[in-house]
Order: C-alpha cells, then sequence, then structure tokens
C-alpha cells in the first residue's frame, strides 16, 4: 500500500505522567526565579566567587532551557517537564509525549543506528555507528528523518530520501519497566513503505514498546552484483543492524532485552521470517509474528540479470568491471525511482503485478541456502534454537487482492478474468516457485490451470476469485502454512508455540475492489491514523491488538477470547478465525494447501527428494523399532532392509538402528518412498 506523510499530532505541554505530576512548567519557573532572586539578594561577593556562582548559574539555566537533565526510562525527573529524555550508549535521545487518536504515548523518534549510507557508502552493507564516543552526543529527534526511498515517490519529495536508516521508539505513558518489545518492520514489496503511521494505540493499549525500523529499498536496498562491490541484501542487513541495536539499547527506555518480538506484514514478514532462519539476527530476539508472508514467499532467483538491465537502463553501458560500477554508484536519484519499478522488467501484466524485481538473495551468509530448504533441514533448525522460538502466523481473507489493488499499479477486477493474464500468471508464480524446464513448466502449469479453473477450457474468462486465490495462495498463504509446519516439529520442539489465524472479514462497504479484506488491509486496524468511526471494525482493532499484545508480553494470546486459540500442529492444523464472531477452526484452504505441498512437489520430483542426510556412512542392517511411540514404515533396498518414522507431516524422517536415532530428512509423495543408498 502507498504510504502517507505522518499527520500532524498534538504535543502534550503537560501530560500525566511522573514528571506533570511532580513538577508543574509553572514550579519549575517560580523555582528558577526564586533562585536568581536569592543570589541577587546575597552579599557582594568577591571576585572569585563571583566567577564561580556567574558560572553555575549560567550552566544550570543552560541546563534547563537546552534539557540537559538525565530521565528515566519514564521521562521522571526532579527538575524539568517534557521533553523526556534519556542518556544511552547510542547517545542521549530526547523523547516527546503526544496524543493522537485518543491515544497517549512517548516518541523517541528517528534515532540513527548506522552511519548514513551516502557516497562510497551507497550500496554498501550497513556501517554501525560507533557508539564509544556517542554516549554524550545529543541526538536531535524533534522531527522524522526522511523514510528510504520508495517508488511510489519522486526525488523532490520531502519525505524521502537517501539518509533514512533511522528508527523509532515509541513508549507508553508513565508505565514502569522492563516493558515487552515489539519491533515493527514495514511491508511495502521490498519496494516502497515507511514507518509510518506511528503505533500509538498499540503502544498505550497493549502496554508494549514499539520500535519502527526504516531499511533501504528496491534498487538501493536490493541491487547486487554479488561481490564486495555491490553485495547482497542491503536492506535485510540494515533491518538486522537496527533488531542488534534495539537488544543492545532498549533498556535505556525501559524495554526488556529478553522480550523482543519482531513482527511485520507482506515484505516485514517475509523479512522476519527470513531473520529467523539467520544465524546473524535470530540470537537477538525471541518471539516472530508473520502477518501475509514467510521465508518462502520472495527470493530473487537471478538477481545478475535483475543488475544488467537496471545498468542497461540507466545508461550503465559502456565499459566494464570499475568502470561500470563506478557509474551505477553515481546513478541519479530519478533515474533510481524511475527504473526501480516492475513494468521496466516485466514481460507480461501478471509478471508486472506480481513485482519480484527487488527481493532478497541467497547470499550464504544471511541466507545460507534456499529457504525451502533451510526449513526441512532439522539439524541446522535444531542448531539456530528455531524451536523454541514462539510464534504467530497469520493471512487474511484475500491475499490475491494485491494483484488489482497494487501501490503503484492498480487495475480492474475485469483484467484479471482474462485467459491470456490467467495463463501468464501461473507461469510467473511457478517460475517464481520452482526451478523448471520450458517442458516441465508447460506440464505443470496445464496441471495448476485445471486445477483452479474446475477443469474449465481457458477459451473460458476464468473466475476472478480463482484468479485471486491461485496468486494469494502461492505467494502469501502456502509459504505461511509451510513456516508452521516447519516451527512445529512435534519430536523436537521444546518451548516453541506456534498459532495460525485467518483474518476473514468482509465489510459491507469494501474501499477496495476485492470484496473482502485483502492484503495488507489489517494494518490500518492495528496503526489506525484516526479514530475508527465503523464499530465492527473499531472491535476488530481492539481484538487484533490485544492478540498481537498478549503474545509479545505473555505468550499466551489464547486467553483473549473464550473460544480460546490452540496451538498449530502438522496433524489438526487448528487456526484463529479472526471475524466479528471469532471461532476455531482446522485445516485452512485444506485442498489448496495439499495441492502445493503434496500434489505439485511429486509431480516435479518424484518419489522424494532428499533435503538433509546426517549420515555419513548409512548402516547396513537398521532395525525396526518404535520411536516415541510411532510406527515405522518399511523401505527395502538391495540386501537390506531400512526403516523410517514419518515425525513432521510426511516432511521429514528418522531411522533407527539398535536403538540409535539418525536424523534425514526427505520429502515424500505420499508414501511411496524411493530408495536412499545404492
Amino acid at each position: 500500500m502507498a504510504e502517507e506523510p505522518p499527520e500532524e499530532t498534538v504535543p502534550l505541554s503537560v501530560i500525566e505522567s511522573p514528571i506533570s505530576r511532580t513538577n508543574s512548567t509553572a514550579e519549575t519557573q517560580r523555582h528558577k526565579h526564586a533562585q536568581v532572586k536569592k543570589l541577587q539578594t546575597m552579599a557582594k561577593p568577591s571576585r572569585q566567587s563571583l566567577i564561580i556562582v556567574t558560572s553555575t548559574l549560567t550552566l544550570a539555566v543552560a541546563m534547563i532551557v537546552f534539557g540537559v537533565i538525565w530521565f528515566d526510562g519514564r521521562g521522571a525527573s526532579h527538575a524539568s517537564p517534557v521533553p523526556y529524555q534519556i542518556k544511552s550508549a547510542a547517545g542521549i535521545v530526547k523523547g516527546e509525549a503526544l496524543a493522537k487518536a485518543g491515544y497517549k504515548f512517548v516518541a523517541y523518534k528517528s534515532i540513527p543506528f548506522a552511519k548514513p549510507p551516502l557516497g562510497a557508502l551507497r550500496f554498501k552493507r550497513p556501517v554501525p555507528l560507533d557508539s564509544s564516543s556517542r554516549r554524550n552526543t545529543f541526538i536531535n529527534t524533534g522531527d522524522y528523518k526522511k523514510s528510504c526511498w520508495s517508488v511510489t515517490q519522486k526525488s523532490t519529495s520531502k519525505y524521502y530520501g537517501e539518509d533514512c536508516l533511522y528508527l523509532n521508539v515509541f513508549t507508553p505513558d508513565g508505565e514502569a519497566g522492563p516493558l515487552p518489545v515489539m519491533v515493527w518492520l514495514h511491508g511495502g514489496g521490498f519496494v516502497a513503505g515507511s514507518t509510518f503511521p506511528e503505533p500509538g494505540k498499540m503502544v498505550d493499549q497493549g502496554k508494549v514498546i514499539v520500535v519502527t525500523v526504516n531499511y533501504r529499498l528496491s534498487v538501493l536496498g536490493f541491487l547486487t552484483t554479488e561481490d564486495d562491490d555491490f553485495p547482497s541484501n542491503n536492506g535485510l542487513w540494515d533491518q538486522y543492524l537496527a533488531i542488534k541495536w534495539v537488544y543492545e539499547n532498549i533498556q535505556y527506555f525501559h524495554g526488556d532485552s529478553s522480550s523482543i518480538t519482531v513482527f511485520g506484514e507482506s515484505a516485514g514478514a517475509m523479512s522476519t521470517a527470513l531473520h529467523v532462519l539467520s544465524p546473524l539476527s535470530s540470537r537477538y530476539f525471541h518471539k516472530a509474528i508473520l502477518q501475509s508472508g514467510a521465508m518462502t514467499s520472495a527470493i530473487s532467483r537471478n538477481p545478475q540479470a535483475v543488475a544488467n538491465k537496471f545498468a542497461e537502463l540507466v545508461g550503465c553501458t559502456d565499459g566494464s568491471g570499475d568502470i561500470l560500477k563506478d557509474c551505477l554508484r553515481n546513478v541519479s536519484d530519478d533515474n533510481i525511482l524511475k527504473f526501480s519499478k516492475s513494468e521496466w522488467y516485466a514481460s507480461s501484466l501478471a509478471q508486472r503485478q506480481l513485482d519480484f524485481v527487488w527481493t532478497p538473495v541467497i547470499d550464504g551468509e544471511f541466507i545460507l541456502d534456499d529457504p525451502s530448504n533451510l526449513i526441512n533441514n532439522i539439524t541446522f533448525l535444531e542448531q539456530l534454537k528455531v524451536y523454541e522460538k514462539q510464534y504467530i502466523i497469520g493471512v487474511v481473507n484475500n491475499e490475491g487482492a494485491l494483484l488489482t489493488d497494487h501501490f503503484i499499479y492498480p487495475m480492474p477486477v475485469s483484467v484479471i478474468s482474462n485467459s491470456t493474464f490467467f495463463r501468464d500468471l501461473v507461469d510467473v508464480l511457478l517460475r517464481f516457485r520452482y526451478t523448471l524446464s520450458d517442458k516441465s513448466l508447460q506440464k505443470i502449469g496445464e496441471q495448476v490451470r485445471t486445477f483452479y479453473t474446475g477443469g474449465s477450457q481457458l477459451t473460458n474468462p476464468p473466475n476472478p476469485i480463482s484468479v485471486f486465490d491461485l496468486a494469494g495462495d502461492v505467494t502469501i498463504t502456502v509459504p505461511a502454512v509451510e513456516a508452521a509446519l516447519a516451527f512445529t516439529n512435534n519430536l523436537l520442539s521444546k518451548k516453541a508455540k506456534t498459532f495460525f489465524y485467518q483474518f476473514d472479514y468482509c465489510p459491507e462497504t469494501p474501499e477496495l475492489q476485492a470484496p473482502c479484506f485483502g492484503h495488507g488491509q489489517e494494518v490500518g486496524l492495528e496503526f489506525p491514523r484516526r479514530n475508527i468511526t465503523d464499530p465492527v471494525q473499531s472491535k476488530l482493532s481492539d481484538l487484533f491488538i490485544s492478540l498481537l499484545t498478549r503474545f509479545a508480553k505473555s505468550s499466551d494470546p489464547e486467553t483473549v477470547l473464550s473460544c480460546g486459540w490452540p496451538k498449530f500442529d502438522s496433524k489438526r492444523r487448528q487456526y484463529l478465525r479472526i471475524s466479528p464472531s471469532s471461532d476455531v477452526r482446522s485445516h485452512l484452504y485444506n485442498n489448496r494447501i495439499l495441492f502445493w505441498l503434496k500434489t505439485i512437489p511429486c509431480s516435479i520430483y518424484g518419489g522424494g527428494v532428499l533435503m538433509e542426510q546426517s549420515l555419513e556412512h548409512p548402516p547396513r542392517d537398521l532395525q525396526g523399532r518404535s520411536v516415541a511411540g510411532l510406527n515405522l514404515l518399511q523401505i527395502s533396498g538391495p540386501a537390506r532392509a531400512i526403516k523410517f518414522e514419518i515425525f513432521k507431516n510426511g516432511a521429514g524422517l528418522m531411522a533407527t538402528n539398535n536403538g540409535n536415532i539418525f536424523k534425514l530428512a526427505l520429502r515424500l509423495c505420499s508414501h511411496n518412498f524411493r530408495t536412499l543408498y545404492s
């Protein structure tokens, strides 16, 4: 969704806080005047005494005028009212108590967490600030700094620019710490979005600290030549540095560094899921909320081709090596914004609408392998302690509405009800999710088209609901279920809890073209810009915020509703349907999920594909045993019998040998196993 500049907020000159309850502005002024009068009526001092007194008075007045008074995390002080001020390892941060849409909160705006990515640092990994030299540095946080360049903006925008690596900390007013912390990563397809609007309602209602983060987008965040000159995933590295900053500094704001939840929507949810799988950032948070996005939602399959195309578009075609790279470093802002748009890279209307140009890359450092492999690598997930975190994962009613309600290219539903668009959409989605030959693409594509049209001929216009379902399933819903299954390995999960939801709400007068809540629309209920006047949406906003903040505080959102919220597991797959009459259901879109997690992989890969092997020398004679009370299935091979146990919804196996457990991971089709060793 297209972002908007921040709306005006109302500063509170006198607010019900620890400050205003103990020291009003008038009292402070009387105290200052009394000090001055007392000094004036003193006996005439000596020259040396006069210098000392004058210097002391000057320093005192300067401290009052410029706010150089130390506050605790709630702004408590015995010498000055607002603004609140905190001395942290990152510097001296001045906050402001605000009221917006009826909610009170304290905003610490635009705190830098990295050096400005300008000049030689353009297209480079973010460089941390030197905290040793910043402890006594004042951070000017009175106004919001610019957000990172978005493809929805022009270079003349007053709200967007390249100097954008800042975060905002929002705290409840007057709440004692330590408080749970929620770090928000905004959505926008990795090409748009910002930290607005402010999370005042979530902070005040939920009594949590919310941190919002800017990160580089589109070309500046994800262009790569896959070398040190133009490294991969700079936008993700920006996020990582911000999350690490929160972990190391949030205590100064009365935040609990042992209770950090990273959450996001769309690209923000995809980013959050990738942080769960990254050995760099995973250690710095404890819970994750994935709203309409997961780790298998968007991975760039050919970043070098995209970089070459961008170089051609901006005229960096004369020369190679250093000459080419110098040209790219000096591309104008106008050209960066113009040629960030997917229209320049798309060969079809469907490809333009899905906009998978500037997305994360498998770089072997931040993203170690294809996420579809990582979530099946049980040893890796154990070592990274993925099974010890808690998760909320969810989708909305109509994720596929992103096709028509696009923030750059909105278009009528009638356009997607076209056989050519539908055929192109299937091809784009299959190439996005799998690496296929042209022959396989044709075969699997026909299988997908038949499934979503009920077997009708493509000469007939497809039902737009089927088109929405297809786009939403492949990009959002199936990856969300994949993530939930990966996080809920029944034998290995220790502390993990995973909760799944579907936001199922259909307004009587929908603002957008799709009849029900589309991709990203729930964010308006999380972070409302103004009071929500619709009574149903107001209650849904209260409910959604209560669920998320209760999870952040105590990991038990099931206590919010009378219907409860059972944990997701691979067998029952229960989920909370959030609606005006919420209830618990199971197996969301079961036939469609099975189609993508079972039918299509079996058509592509055959009987099974070995994903991970932890046996260097497989034993010859594995005896059949029962592990954890589960039955074993037998595979016959040359001169031996090997028996395996399904322990994660058919996606993982264990082999036993006289009581010793050997771990393997296998993608299975039905129960037709292939021999793993010849």
